[in-house]
């Protein structure tokens, strides 16, 4: 994932024989495919934030987004708070449920979510 920090963000996934050339390859690819979110919400007047509940689901990972006040910041594993910075929200309330330890269904099912905002 790839990201500007103000509501611009990319997916993508590489395979490569090592880490390091797959991991840039998904970067670059990911900069290709830049998608935009709108974000804030009026009733907490925060623009840090989704502006409305989001779910994505891949596998057996579900994650849900929720708008959160200024100051809370993100509550959830540190792979989607690392994610979600990178697009630019701040602060919100990330519910995460099934088996989380591949990692890549916890982005797929991120990516899922935010496309729905």
């Amino acid at each position: 994932m790839a990201g500007d920090g103000a509501g611009f963000y990319g997916y993508a996934e590489a395979i490569r024989k090592s880490d390091r050339n797959a991991e840039r390859a998904a970067k670059s690819r990911a900069t290709l495919n830049w998608r935009q979110i709108d974000l804030g919400y009026p009733p907490f007047d925060n623009p840090a934030t989704v502006q409305r509940e989001a779910r994505g689901q891949n596998g057996s990972v579900k994650v849900i987004l929720r708008p959160a006040p200024a100051g809370v910041g993100v509550n959830g594993p540190p792979m989607i708070r690392l994610m979600l910075r990178t697009i630019g929200i701040q602060d919100c309330l990330v519910r995460v449920q099934g088996n989380t330890r591949l990692g890549i269904n916890l982005a797929r099912a991120m990516d899922s979510a935010i496309r729905r905002l």
